[in-house]
């Protein structure tokens, strides 16, 4: 009993250390650079919890996994400026009281839901299969369509995250993080390779 216990404290706590090595990243970037390279670390770092491997402490995977995603701090720039902008509009427009601004709040809305899906998708492809942005991109729009069970999995992820930050921003920061991370290793794990890939392999395997 008193095992079981302290393997719940255990695992509570590396939850936490995961949502805060990410917002320590996340914060050395000044976030604009950094989103990008700390999400990709914690879903990373997130797989290699569960998986339960214990080759090295946490806090020096989660520094070498975000140097090798140092690369996508454009990517990062581009990504958070796109947030921002679409919450800068729902804000403005929030504050018009028209039939107008009810359909542009619904455009702007399921447009930051899209970019949200897109970008899960993104970070599974840039992590697991490809290198390149454009190749990733690619990739996580075309499967948005191609895997609706997924996409509404992720759906329901961002979600639940999302409810949690309305409910308790303590908790938000404490376990969100980790929550996501967890939530987009689970969904993936049966994922099937993309249907893009597939049709490279078949090229290669023809030539």
């Amino acid at each position: 009993m008193g095992g079981s216990i302290y393997r719940v404290f255990l695992f509570i706590y590396t939850l936490i250390r995961i949502s805060f090595y990410f917002w320590g990243y996340l914060l050395r970037g000044a976030v604009l650079y950094s989103f990008i390279p700390a999400t990709l670390s914690l879903i990373e770092v997130s797989k290699h919890v569960l998986d339960k491997h214990e080759d090295k402490e946490l806090n020096e995977y989660y520094s070498e996994s975000y140097d090798s995603y140092k690369k996508y701090r454009m990517l990062s720039f581009i990504v958070v400026v796109i947030g921002i902008i679409l919450y800068v509009l729902l804000f403005f427009v929030n504050r018009f009281e028209s039939a107008y601004s009810v359909a542009m709040i619904i455009v702007l809305f399921y447009f930051g839901v899209l970019l949200a899906i897109i970008l899960s998708y993104l970070f599974h492809y840039l992590i697991f299969y490809v290198e390149q942005i454009r190749s990733g991109v690619a990739l996580a729009f075309v499967s948005t369509i191609k895997h609706p069970v997924q996409t509404f999995y992720i759906l329901l992820s961002v979600i639940v995250i999302y409810l949690l930050f309305a409910w308790n921003l303590v908790a938000f920061i404490a376990l969100g993080p980790c929550l996501y991370g967890f939530l987009m290793v689970i969904i993936f794990n049966r994922f099937k390779t993309p249907i893009l890939l597939n049709k490279e392999k078949r090229k290669l395997t023809s030539e």
